[in-house]
């Protein structure tokens, strides 16, 4: 399943000390599915639950 990959590198990235370069890519995901609510609330579901990392999305305050 693609979300279980996506959240799965997000993961990886931050346990070698790359919080960075997870956090960008947990944000490039966010924004990619923006068209997509249903997937982007997937992704998101997984990431609190599976890596334990809350996203925000970045146009919550548009």
């Amino acid at each position: 399943d693609d979300v279980d990959q996506w959240v799965h590198r997000v993961k990886r990235l931050s346990e070698l000390g790359l919080e960075e370069e997870a956090s960008e890519l947990e944000q490039s995901l966010v924004e990619l599915t923006r068209n997509d609510p249903d997937l982007q609330q997937q992704f998101l579901r997984s990431l609190l639950q599976d890596a334990g990392r809350q996203a925000s999305d970045p146009g919550e305050d548009d």
